[in-house]
């Protein structure tokens, strides 16, 4: 269980809960519901803002923007799929928590928090490319890695 104090990223009270402290991250979809998913910071391999992806779904692609990512340490039982998820970010072993803009977050606001509890933890666009050129092409419309 997540402790209730520590750095909480939330617009409105109509948005998904996004929090991150020093016990790792914690969000949920459904600010009416008990339902939410705490991950443990030694569970995290890594955390990081991919600023666009175009994901497909059947015979149409959605583009998305800011989407927040983490790779989980081996053996870890992966968290419910969030609404971005497609299975392609999986196959890369990507686990996609939702967008910035669902969770009404700011991106210096989490990477400061990120920082604050896990510094060597957190990647910028910029970092998940350079690490991982497989995600390139999820930048490119109508492309798959």
């Amino acid at each position: 269980m997540m402790p209730i104090f520590g750095l909480v990223l939330y617009a409105t009270s109509r948005r998904p809960r996004l929090a991150v402290n020093a016990a790792g991250l914690s969000y949920a979809t459904d600010l009416f519901s008990e339902d939410r998913t705490d991950i443990p910071w030694e569970d995290i391999l890594s955390i990081g803002l991919l600023h666009k992806a175009c994901l497909l779904s059947g015979d149409s692609a959605e583009n998305i923007e800011n989407m927040l990512l983490m790779r989980l340490r081996e053996g870890v039982t992966p968290p419910l799929p969030s609404r971005v998820a497609d299975g392609q970010l999986e196959k890369l072993g990507y686990h996609p928590i939702g967008t910035l803009g669902e969770f009404g977050a700011d991106p210096v606001l989490l990477r400061e928090a990120v920082h604050r509890f896990s510094p060597v933890r957190y990647h910028t666009n910029a970092e998940l490319l350079d690490l991982d050129p497989r995600l390139i092409p999820l930048g490119q419309p109508g492309a798959s890695p």
